[in-house]
């Protein structure tokens, strides 16, 4: 497949390719237009199959139908590290604890990765309001258990 394709509920994936080596990246995104804001999907396949990109629509489908349930597993799962950047921040000298709900709600969705099998890599942006610009990364299963949330780079 070359060009685009509709991601049934999603949006339209448009072909990228990125130089690399020992070869070029290619990726497809699409902008996927949600109730919580706009997310890039991402798929990093070469060639794109219909198998795979009903595979990526249906797990992209149930990740953002529970959107808000993965958002609080990944900031409960970061709720002691986010504590320790929030509260060592110099502008936060009048703040109570963070709470996860507090930190979960700072968490806004960007961008969704899905692999081959099914794992989703969710990225979200906390406003710089805890870890001072840092994406924060969650990775879920096939089955939608959250496997690693972590802040990289």
């Amino acid at each position: 497949m070359t060009g685009a394709y509709v991601l049934d509920g999603v949006g339209t994936l448009r072909r990228e390719e990125f130089e690399g080596w020992p070869a070029p990246l290619v990726q497809w995104s699409a902008q996927a237009r949600t109730d919580h804001g706009d997310v890039e999907v991402v798929l990093y396949d070469e060639p794109l199959t219909e198998e795979r990109l009903a595979s990526a629509g249906a797990a992209v489908r149930a990740f953002l139908a529970e959107m808000p349930d993965r958002r609080a597993l990944v900031a409960a799962r970061l709720l002691p590290l986010a504590r320790s950047w929030f509260e060592n921040a110099p502008d936060q000298d009048d703040a109570g604890p963070l709470t996860a709900d507090a930190f979960a709600a700072l968490l806004t969705l960007t961008s969704l990765t899905v692999d081959v099998d099914g794992t989703v890599t969710a990225y979200y942006d906390d406003h710089h309001q805890v870890f001072a610009g840092h994406v924060v990364q969650g990775v879920f299963g096939a089955d939608g258990q959250l496997l690693d949330a972590d802040i990289p780079g």
